[in-house]
């Protein structure tokens, strides 16, 4: 035998087979793996509760491969038996499986133990069959006969190890195991012992392999006492000493085991006291039609209903993940549940082996099939993004619907409790007494088996509060540094003024009579303005007025730019007089003085209103922050008057200037000229007066601006950044087409769409649907697009609109062609923006489009085109908001096109998610409501209809076939006059589809059957109570 340690390549079957094993039991936790050397010989021994899984388990754990003795009558099974010669398995004759083979172990054994002398390692059940039951079987001598004969044969490093597997619930897809390596045996040091005698040291290793296997699995001397083992689950507190370690629940289970068998041992009568209470309390909450593990029963009043609140905000959260895993794998699940039990062994010992083997060929043949068909049918990128997600959707579904029943029983005991409180009382109470009970059981086995002292090792909580302290000094640090540069780094009203010592003195005197008349004029100007903002304010809070309507829009925006004109006004003359101290006329600087303080208090007093008037509602601020070319509003001027009154510097000078004012010197200095009194100064010092009047009434100081300043920025910040995320995404969807049928080519032909071009005039409005794109599917009814028809350039000269102003500005790129040489008649909003469409690409493009004509005047129609023109450039609002006309969708630039609720036509606007805003589908029924009405709103003028199913589409001048797609549904799968509205998935679609729902029946129906048949399920504890028992 060579001296060089056998290392033995893993492979890939045994690979495959782990990795399967983590995808079923997701959390194996592991204690001791350390002792399992990676080279060398070792014969690994473990408890055996879960048929073919443990081998894998124990590969998992040894990190190494490992050759395992397996039941013979697996080795002949055309399936099982060439991958586990393959993978070096070893057959063990069992007297129960057939007795004239027996003697054939001494044959299997001394292959183990050649495998062991070649340094491998080996793997054995010592109990010699699997079990179900919390009780470690009586371990056989066949692995220490093995052992002793390698040590025999040179394995002198030879080590046996006892391994414990510990399950959850080892039937149960996604659930936990604990493995747990126990202290290794040295052979030959147990041999040494016994002088070499092999039949002694033969016994004596069995023995202790059989005590070290007991310490490491869950294990009951008296195996009948097993269900008092769950009830003590779930009424054993954890430890109150913070210094002890608190196990998880598979951990906790194996020291309550422990703890039974040394109390029956120890103090038999107290054990079977307390047993005898446990089962009362038990028969007691089953009559009460709760079980033991029931949350109502530990948990009271609030906190039952925060619980329940909780459970079912997770269910809505993850309905619709959880919907797509259940369709996707409803199938292969029935199909495992309902074939596995022919395969198992009685009891549960083979369920999980089971449904591997039938499931894995069962998932990936359905996966291949729906593939199939998904690459067939939808867009290649639609069907990789449903087969990468479906997987994680599955798992979802796993746990969603094992929580749903979970709450649903839950909800189910909180109705049984609140009807019989008297009943839940008295439960409680003997719940409490046996808590005490169990107490003081644990105490004293404490002072037996001392939990381990707690290792310093950070908690859950503590780690999540450490983590959550460095957040908070980050973000302190954060809004410090963010706060401190707006001091920092301050940016006051910049500009040195005029050079007044190369002005004349009679040059300046000019300057100053106009600018005095001017400022006069301001004063007045601005209270009138102050009055009809406060009325306009008024209005908008009493609901008289809204953003929405064009007429009041306008409104606000006339106010706006007159305020701007005002202010800029009072800036020109602040910036003027800035170096009226160089001015040597005393009277002639006082007066520019007087100008420049005049003019800077009326410019705080009006910002300082402007700011606090409206900063209490963030939609006024939003819409004061509105750019608005057509009225030369920029963007962000609430916000730049805010950072304005939040300079530092900007106060300073200000503050300086009014301590200048009021010294006594200048007061007799201004006395003296004239300039107290007289006009038009009088008025110039009540302006100041009435501006420290509002300063002190509003009384808020710089660094409580610079902070709010401060915060408003980095909320613009989040929100922008939500915005662009959101842009992104919505564009996303609105570009991408989960199927390409036809050839990928639109409904509508050509010819269609020169005989729908014969028809249209300007200012009609278009609606429009493409079927098959995502965006679909996020928007109500049939029309999702609309857009306004503005005609060729020929007939906007026709109607003179040419030279006008709006139109003009964007002529050149109007009359442009676009990129494939057709010319701009169409005036759209897309994710792109406001934009110039041709015919061929908006219409040309669609599926189907419908054609309006407003009833309105020669004139407004005129005017709707201009406004669609003036809109042109405009970002996409990718929000929905008609109240922001800054930013446009499809259907607003249509609706403030014709006045936007001010004109002729009122428009059907409604509240989605807390915002004004119109679907396209919303034109569509105001036309059905008054269609026959003289006072209807909108001419029908075409409909090109196109059909799906039959994949053509039809020229209709019937209004009675444009009015029946009010109620045709969004979903471009069921655009079709068949009843069943399948038949564009094809035949494939229809058979999953029907296999689908033939299985959704199945998973109802079978869980009723059988507690039709059996009234003992219905009360089960059973962790899967609402999937199929095995064998059934």
């Amino acid at each position: 035998m060579s001296n060089q340690p056998v290392v033995e390549k893993r492979g890939w079957m045994r690979t495959l087979v782990r990795w399967l094993a983590t995808k079923y039991y997701p959390t194996i936790e592991t204690t001791g793996s350390e002792r399992i050397p990676q080279t060398g010989s070792v014969l690994l021994c473990a408890n055996h509760a879960n048929s073919l899984i443990d081998p894998v388990l124990i590969g998992i754990v040894a990190r190494r491969p490992v050759r395992f003795m397996a039941k013979a009558p697996l080795f002949d099974n055309p399936l099982l038996g060439p991958p586990m010669r393959a993978l070096g398995m070893i057959p063990a004759y069992r007297g129960s499986d057939d007795a004239r083979d027996v003697r054939r172990n001494i044959e299997s054994l001394d292959v183990g133990a050649k495998a062991l002398v070649d340094g491998l390692a080996m793997g054995i059940f010592p109990e010699g069959k699997s079990t179900d039951q919390a009780h470690l079987e009586m371990v056989r001598s066949g692995a220490a006969r093995m052992a002793l004969q390698a040590v025999a044969e040179g394995a002198d490093d030879l080590l046996v190890i006892p391994i414990g597997i510990t399950y959850e619930c080892k039937d149960a897809f996604r659930s936990s195991v604990w493995i747990q390596v126990g202290e290794p045996i040295d052979v030959a040091e147990c041999l040494a012992e016994h002088d070499g005698k092999e039949r002694v040291a033969r016994r004596s290793l069995t023995q202790l392999l059989e005590a070290r296997l007991k310490d490491v699995v869950v294990h009951l001397d008296e195996p009948d006492w097993e269900p008092w083992l769950d009830d003590l689950q779930s009424l054993a507190e954890a430890p109150r000493d913070a210094n002890k370690e608190t196990s998880p629940p598979l951990k906790r289970r194996k020291r309550i085991a422990d703890a039974i068998n040394y109390f029956f041992a120890k103090d038999r009568p107290r054990a079977e006291s307390v047993a005898d209470d446990i089962k009362a309390y038990r028969d007691h909450v089953q009559q009460a039609g709760l079980t033991i593990e029931s949350p109502v029963l530990r948990l009271r009043g609030f906190r039952v209903f925060a619980e329940i609140a909780w459970e079912l905000f997770c269910l809505i959260l993850l309905f619709f993940p959880a919907l797509a895993g259940t369709l996707q794998h409803l199938v292969p699940f029935v199909i495992v549940r309902g074939l596995a039990p022919y395969f198992d062994q009685p009891g549960r010992k083979t369920i999980a082996t089971s449904r591997v083997f039938v499931g894995l060929p069962a998932y990936l043949l359905w996966y291949a099939v729906v593939a199939w068909w998904a690459f067939g049918y939808f867009a290649p990128w639609f069907a990789w993004t449903w087969m990468i997600a479906a997987p994680f959707c599955g798992v979802i579904a796993i746990h969603y619907w094992r929580r749903a029943g979970r709450v649903a029983q839950l909800i189910w005991h909180q109705i049984q409790v609140t009807i019989d409180r008297k009943t839940l009382l008295n439960l409680r109470q003997q719940e409490a007494d046996l808590r005490t009970e169990l107490r003081g059981l644990a105490e004293d086995y404490e002072e037996v088996s001392p939990r381990p002292i707690k290792e310093f090792r950070p908690s859950r909580k503590s780690q999540i509060g450490r983590i959550a302290g460095r957040a908070l000094v980050v973000l302190l640090v954060f809004a410090t540094l963010w706060i401190a540069r707006y001091r920092l780094f301050d940016d006051p009203l910049s500009g040195s003024g005029l050079d007044v010592q190369q002005i004349s003195q009679r040059r300046m005197t000019a300057l100053v009579d106009a600018d005095e008349q001017e400022l006069n004029r301001l004063i007045d100007e601005l209270d009138t303005l102050e009055a009809r903002a406060t009325r306009l304010q008024r209005d908008f809070n009493d609901g008289n007025r809204s953003f929405t309507n064009q007429a009041d829009d306008d409104d606000l925006r006339e106010v706006l730019r007159r305020y701007m004109t005002h202010r800029e006004a009072l800036l020109r003359i602040v910036w003027k007089y800035q170096r009226y101290a160089e001015i040597e006329n005393e009277e002639l600087r006082l007066r520019t003085f007087l100008l420049e303080f005049t003019a800077a208090s009326m410019l705080y007093e009006a910002s300082l209103k402007f700011v606090h008037q409206f900063g209490d509602r963030s939609e006024a601020v939003a819409k004061l922050n509105e750019p608005e070319p057509n009225w030369g509003i920029p963007a962000g001027l609430y916000d730049t008057i805010r950072h304005n009154l939040a300079s530092p510097q900007n106060i300073r000078m200000f503050e300086l200037a009014r301590q200048y004012y009021h010294q006594e010197h200048v007061q007799q200095q201004l006395k003296t000229h004239a300039l107290l009194t007289s006009p038009p100064y009088d008025r110039f010092h009540n302006a100041i007066e009435d501006a420290e009047a509002t300063i002190r009434e509003i009384n808020d100081s710089v660094s409580a601006r610079v902070i709010q300043v401060a915060v408003s920025d980095l909320g613009n910040l989040i929100y922008h950044a939500q915005y662009a995320t959101q842009s992104l995404v919505s564009t996303w969807i609105g570009d991408f087409k989960i199927r390409q049928p036809h050839g990928g080519e639109p409904l509508i032909d050509k010819q269609q769409l020169a005989q729908l071009s014969e028809v249209l005039e300007p200012g009609d409005i278009l609606l429009e649907r493409r079927n098959w794109y995502l965006s679909n599917a996020f928007l109500p009814g049939y029309w999702p697009h609309g857009a306004v028809y503005v005609g060729t350039t020929e007939d906007l000269k026709r109607l003179g609109l040419d030279t006008n102003e709006y139109v003009s500005k964007h002529w050149h790129k109007f009359s442009a062609n676009d990129e494939e040489g057709h010319p701009h008649v169409i005036v759209e909003a897309v994710s792109e923006g406001v934009i110039f469409s041709s015919l061929e690409h908006s219409i040309g493009g669609a599926d189907s489009v419908a054609v309006l004509r407003p009833s309105v005047s020669e004139q407004e129609k005129k005017d709707a085109i201009v406004s669609a023109f003036s809109f042109a450039g405009r970002p996409y609002d990718f929000e929905f908001n008609f109240e922001t006309p800054s930013m446009l969708v499809c259907t607003e630039v249509v609706f403030r096109a014709y006045g936007g609720n001010a004109g002729t036509i009122q428009f059907p606007l409604e509240e989605i998610m807390g915002r004004q805003t119109m679907p396209a589908i919303n034109l569509a029924r105001k036309f059905d409501e008054e269609y026959g009405n003289d006072a209807a709103q909108f001419e029908f003028v075409a409909f090109i209809d196109g059909d799906e199913v039959a994949e053509t589409s039809r020229f209709v001048t019937d209004a009675e076939a444009f009015r029946n797609t009010v109620d045709r549904p969004a979903s471009s799968f069921v655009q079709s006059s068949d009843p069943i509205a399948l038949k564009s998935i094809g035949p494939l679609g229809r058979t999953l589809a029907f296999l689908t729902l033939l299985a959704a029946v199945w998973a109802v129906a079978a869980p009723l059957a059988r507690r039709l048949r059996s009234p003992k399920l219905a009360v089960s504890n059973e962790p899967e109570s609402t999937e199929p028992p095995p064998g059934q």
